[in-house]
């Protein structure tokens, strides 16, 4: 069928007729929506966009860990676990990710807000844990405490430097044995000489 027989086909549909008819009613919410788009696409101080970018950016390093941390899991995509999982997954008492667990959960949350209701404002109270964290880091450091997006961002760089590190230590230590391998290993370097 040629295009022009199916832009035919098209134009003889009820569908089409209904279209033409009820074109005023739904030029007017076509012109409403891209309104609404516009101002979405176009916001200056994207909240949303960084909560997104910082949530991907975890997911991808927890990603990385997962396949290393556990080598038996072959095709880990195929086992389609969602982030809490994904935590749940990862967080182990005897690794650093423990402490990271609660705002795990709470970057997660706020993603999810922003999914639900792209016109969502950040509340200090969202980020709380995540807060509460960097602030013990900033502290340690001697670092002057930040707040709101940028203790979001401050927070996914340390975390995922944090993954980042324990992947390369298990590849290193015990590339074959994962995680359980470089526990082991760790436990005997904390052992006394």
């Amino acid at each position: 069928m040629s295009k022009k027989e199916e832009s035919n086909k098209i134009l003889k549909t009820r569908y089409f007729d209904y279209l033409l008819k009820n074109m005023e009613e739904i030029d007017k919410e076509r012109i409403e929506f891209n309104k609404d788009f516009k101002k979405l696409i176009n916001k200056k101080t994207d909240e949303m966009a960084i909560i997104l970018k910082c949530h991907l950016i975890i997911e991808h390093n927890i990603d990385k860990y997962i396949k290393v941390a556990f080598p038996a899991i072959e095709k880990l995509e195929d086992m389609n676990l969602t982030f809490y999982k994904k935590i749940l997954m990862i967080c182990n008492e005897n690794t650093f990710t423990s402490i990271y667990k609660k705002s795990m959960f709470q970057i997660n949350t706020l993603r999810n807000k922003f999914v639900h209701n792209l016109n969502y404002g950040l509340k200090e109270s969202d980020f709380n844990e995540i807060q509460s964290i960097m602030n013990a880091w900033y502290e340690a450091g001697g670092y002057k405490t930040k707040k709101n997006l940028e203790t979001i961002i401050d927070y996914t760089m340390w975390l995922t430097s944090n993954i980042n590190i324990t992947i390369h230590g298990i590849e290193k230590e015990s590339k074959k044995l994962g995680l359980s391998g470089y526990l082991c290993w760790l436990e005997n370097m904390n052992e006394k000489k």
